[in-house]
């Protein structure tokens, strides 16, 4: 039997202490491989959200407005005309414009006289804006979308201040007046949506509804001339080729919000967030940029057509996936896309309202169908006829005392049959009804309820304790 003092060295066990040394060696390699790797990673990380950041700021340059200078530039007295107001633009709401709408106050009172005699020189501000060639508020969107835009709420308010005023200059016969206020409320709806942001869209589409229902209103109350009509024709026609587009208003939005969030990951602490180690932001950019790029392309598409996508495409999951910050920036698309379908759509029912008024003093009946109105629209009477919802020529009805063009609306793509013109039903179409006997019903209806709310109730019977008011609100 050998000597265990006689085995070679080579052929001894190793020592617990080596064993381990060798195991430290091999841990401080990988982690020196992992640390190489992972500084390459970063690098490459780093160097893809500078690049989304370049690409960025490149874009955003090319949204820069030119500077007009102050005497040609309407958003200066805009501004001025919204210091100008007698009361809150709260009050106009409030105080004036609701209680026209429930009939509480009449357009034609001293009350409405007192408004507008008060607010002289706002509305002569107002006027003045609407007569210079430019309306450009300074928007900086490298700063975030920085734009020196006047409160939105002052500029609903000064949109309802001149539809009622075009109402009582109709009501007192001044329909030249009226259509001169319908135009100067139009400019001011186009100069609040020319920054390209959806928020400043839907304003100016705001105000743009408010100002096509005082025109309803107008046609439907009182008897424009001829030569009135003609110019209402003209006013609404500038106004859609001037209007400011959705597809404006998305690239913007697109453009601006980008650049926001590639501020936030180009910065070198976001490389220590797990989203931007793990490269989860670059996915999030990548998903954001083919979302938008889909919603730009929506553009392109005939207007029904592209409603229907919007409708059917659902991006839900993958915007569900998207974290901080590209969760931030993606807005409501249908929401912005439907708001400008039933602008637009509006307008065109304004348009053909228009026309059959003029159809019935050059012919002394209101027109069969909306063909006959061809002649009032020589260069674009397809696009004016048509549905923007359906594709299809936009439905009208006539009745003994008036008539109604509507659009089957987002909700239906088929006609209902029964079109609605004061929304009372839970699922209305489109309309612009210009009847003053349907208008006369709901003003009914409206009074009634009025009354009904301002009615006591019957006094306690006697030896019976009044109920005891509740307690007031904390």
């Amino acid at each position: 039997m050998p000597d265990p003092s006689q085995v070679p060295a080579e052929d001894a066990p190793p020592k617990k202490g080596d064993r381990w040394l060798k195991v430290i060696y091999w841990a401080v390699g990988v982690l020196a491989v992992l640390a190489v790797l992972g500084a390459f990673w970063l690098r490459h990380i780093d160097a893809e959200h500078q690049k989304i950041l370049r690409e960025a700021r490149s874009a955003v340059e090319g949204l820069r407005v030119p500077e007009v200078p102050d005497e040609d530039n309407a958003a200066r007295l805009y501004g001025k005309a919204y210091t100008l107001f007698s009361i809150s633009p709260q009050d106009i709401s409030s105080k004036y414009t609701n209680r026209l709408e429930s009939f509480d106050l009449e357009i034609g009172s001293d009350e409405i006289a007192k408004l507008l005699t008060d607010n002289a020189a706002a509305l002569a501000a107002l006027a003045q804006a609407a007569e210079e060639p430019h309306c450009v508020f300074v928007t900086d969107y490298s700063a975030g979308v920085a734009v020196k835009l006047p409160s939105l709420l002052h500029a609903r308010a000064a949109s309802l201040l001149l539809a009622v005023a075009a109402r009582r200059a109709a009501h007192d016969g001044k329909h030249a007046e009226a259509a001169e206020r319908i135009r100067q409320a139009l400019c001011l709806s186009r100069g609040i949506a020319q920054p390209r942001t959806l928020i400043t869209h839907l304003i100016g589409g705001a105000c743009e509804d408010v100002t096509i229902i005082a025109l309803r209103d107008t046609l439907t109350q009182t008897e424009p001339d001829a030569k009135s009509l003609h110019v209402l024709l003209a006013i609404l026609a500038e106004h859609v080729a001037k209007r400011p587009t959705l597809q404006d208003a998305l690239h913007g939005e697109r453009l601006s919000r980008m650049l926001s969030a590639a501020e936030i990951t180009a910065n070198p602490g976001w490389r220590l967030t797990p989203r931007g180690f793990s490269g989860l932001s670059l996915r999030d950019a990548r998903t954001c940029e083919k979302i938008w790029d889909w919603a730009e392309r929506m553009q392109d598409q005939p207007a029904h057509e592209a409603f229907q996508e919007w409708r059917r495409t659902d991006h839900t999951k993958q915007l569900e996936k998207l974290g901080v910050p590209y969760s931030l920036i993606m807005p409501a698309f249908p929401a912005g896309f439907r708001s400008w379908m039933e602008h637009t759509g509006l307008l065109r029912c304004a348009r053909l309202a228009v026309a059959c008024r003029l159809h019935k003093l050059r012919a002394g009946a209101l027109p069969a169908d909306l063909k006959e109105l061809a002649g009032f629209f020589p260069k674009d009477f397809a696009e004016v006829s048509a549905d923007p919802f359906s594709g299809r020529p936009m439905l009208y009805q006539r009745s003994e005392t008036g008539f109604v063009v509507y659009s089957v609306g987002a909700w239906d793509p088929r006609d209902n049959g029964a079109p609605d013109p004061y929304v009372r039903t839970n699922d209305p179409d489109l309309t612009f009804a210009v009847d003053p006997k349907l208008w006369a019903e709901y003003r009914a209806e409206r009074v009634q309820a009025l009354q009904k709310r301002a009615k006591p109730g019957p006094p306690p019977k006697p030896g019976v304790a009044a109920p005891r008011p509740p307690p007031p609100a904390r």
